[in-house]
């Protein structure tokens, strides 16, 4: 599923860069269908 949803983000040019990078905040417990998609 993670691969997935990189591929997705990345044909869309969704991607973080610079110092966005160090913004990222991952949480291995959040479901899925709770994370705002900025792809639709």
């Amino acid at each position: 599923m993670i691969a997935y949803t990189g591929e997705i983000m990345f044909k869309k040019k969704i991607m973080a860069k610079g110092k966005e990078i160090d913004k990222v905040d991952i949480d291995p417990r959040e479901r899925t269908d709770d994370v705002e998609v900025t792809w639709r």
